[in-house]
C-alpha cells in the first residue's frame, strides 16, 4: 500500500512538469507564439514536454480554430414610402439609395466588426413586407477583429415599401362622413377618370386639383374634429450577445462587461405617431413580454422592455402613460398644411432565457392606444 502512494505522488510531480509551446502557420513555416493558448482563427500547433527523473517524453498535434460565421440581419433602413405615382415607375430590382447601417448576427462580445455591400436592393417592389425583400450582394466585413469572421457574400433580409400619405387629406361629400384620402403629390385626383370636379360648396368647376380640394373642405372641416392618425413601427429586431449557462441555478447569467442588447440606434427600436387631425390626438405605447421570456419581479432573469419620450434608457418611462400630439397645422387655398409628429423608443433590459442562435425569436408584442382625450 505504502509503495502504490508513492508511485501515484511521483507521477502527479511528473504531470506538473509537463511543458507547452503553442506555434502558428504562416505559410510553410511554423512561428512559436509561447505558452499561452491562442484565441484567433488560424492553423495551430501544440508541443507538449515532460521531463521526469526517470524518463522524458514529447508529443505535438496540429489544430485548427474556425472562423465564425456572421449573418446579416438586418439594414437601418428597411422600409421606404413611395408616392402612387413615382411607385408606379418602379422597376424590380430597385436600388436602396441609403440602406443606413449593416447588422450583424454572431459577433461575439464586444468585438469590433462591422460590414458593407456593394450593392443593396429591392428584389420585390411591391406593395408591402416580406422577410427576404432586400438582397445585399458583395458583403464584406472590416474591423479590428475581422481576422476571426467570415460571411456569405450575398444575403436576404426582411424589408417593406409602404405608399406615403404626406400631404394627404380628407375628402367629405356632403352629408356624409369623411371617408376618402386624397394624395396630393399631383395636380390630378387619384381617379381622375370618376373624380367629380364640381364643388357642392360653390357649384363651381376647379382646374386646378388644389383649389378644387380646399372648396370641398372650406367651411366643413372646423365645425367637428376629424381625425386621421398614421402609426409607424420600427422593424423591433433586437440581439442579446454573450451570456454564459450557470449550471447550479439552471438559468443563463450576464456576463460582466460582456453582455448587451443591440438594436438601438434610433429606427429600428421607434414608433412615430403622426397627427393628421384637427384637433389634438393622445397615444399610449405598451410593451408585453410573452410569459415564457419576461422577467417576474425584480429578477433579471427575463426580458424587460420599457418606451421612453427620448431614445435613451435613463429618463422616465412612458409605458402606458398618454403622450398628446397637437392637431395638425391648417393649410389654406394657396398652401397646404402639414401633419404634426411624436416619437418614442422601446428599450430592452436583463437577460433571455435562450440559448445562442442566429435566428430570431418573437418574445412579444408592442402596441399603441390612440385616444381622443387625455383622461
Amino acid at each position: 500500500m505504502y509503495y502504490a502512494i508513492g508511485t501515484l505522488k511521483s507521477c502527479f510531480a511528473e504531470l506538473n512538469s509537463v511543458f507547452y509551446s503553442y506555434y502558428a502557420q504562416e505559410g510553410t513555416l511554423w512561428t512559436e507564439l509561447g505558452t499561452v493558448a491562442p484565441k484567433n482563427a488560424g492553423q495551430y500547433k501544440i508541443s507538449a514536454a515532460i521531463y521526469a527523473e526517470t524518463f522524458t517524453a514529447t508529443s505535438e498535434t496540429e489544430f485548427t480554430i474556425a472562423k465564425r460565421t456572421l449573418t446579416v440581419n438586418r439594414i437601418q433602413n428597411p422600409l421606404t414610402y413611395v408616392s402612387a405615382a413615382e411607385h408606379a415607375g418602379w422597376t424590380a430590382p430597385r436600388d436602396i439609395q441609403d440602406p443606413g447601417m449593416i447588422y450583424l448576427s454572431g459577433v461575439v462580445g464586444a468585438d469590433e466588426v462591422s460590414a458593407s455591400a456593394v450593392s443593396v436592393f429591392y428584389n420585390d417592389i411591391s406593395i408591402g413586407y416580406r422577410v427576404d425583400k432586400i438582397t445585399l450582394t458583395g458583403i464584406t466585413l472590416s474591423g479590428a477583429d475581422v481576422g476571426n469572421y467570415e460571411t456569405a457574400d450575398t444575403q436576404q433580409v426582411f424589408g417593406q415599401i409602404s405608399y406615403s400619405l404626406d400631404g394627404a387629406i380628407f375628402r367629405k361629400k356632403p352629408g356624409m362622413t369623411w371617408d376618402k384620402f386624397y394624395p396630393v403629390d399631383s395636380l390630378i385626383p387619384v381617379d381622375s377618370e370618376t373624380a367629380d370636379w364640381h364643388s357642392p360648396a360653390t357649384g363651381g368647376v376647379y382646374d386646378v386639383h388644389s383649389d378644387y380640394v380646399y372648396a370641398r373642405t372650406e367651411n366643413m372641416g372646423n365645425s367637428q374634429s376629424v381625425y386621421a392618425v398614421d402609426i409607424e413601427f420600427g422593424a423591433m429586431y433586437f440581439t442579446y450577445s454573450m451570456s454564459k449557462w450557470n449550471v447550479n441555478t439552471m438559468v443563463y447569467e450576464e456576463l460582466v462587461g460582456e453582455s448587451r442588447w443591440t438594436g438601438f440606434e434610433g429606427g429600428n427600436n421607434e414608433i412615430k405617431v403622426t397627427n393628421r387631425s384637427n384637433a389634438s390626438i393622445w397615444y399610449a405605447p405598451n410593451a408585453k413580454i410573452d410569459y415564457l421570456h419576461s422577467a417576474l419581479g425584480d429578477s433579471t432573469v427575463g426580458i424587460r422592455a420599457n418606451f421612453y419620450a427620448d431614445n435613451s434608457s435613463s429618463g422616465t418611462p412612458i409605458t402606458g402613460i398618454k403622450q398628446e400630439v397637437p392637431a395638425a397645422l391648417a393649410g389654406d387655398r394657396n398652401s397646404f398644411g402639414s401633419a404634426v409628429s411624436r416619437r418614442c423608443y422601446i428599450r430592452l433590459s436583463g437577460v433571455p432565457q435562450l440559448g445562442d442562435s442566429d435566428h430570431f425569436t418573437v418574445v412579444g408584442n408592442v402596441s399603441v392606444t390612440i385616444s381622443r382625450n387625455p383622461g
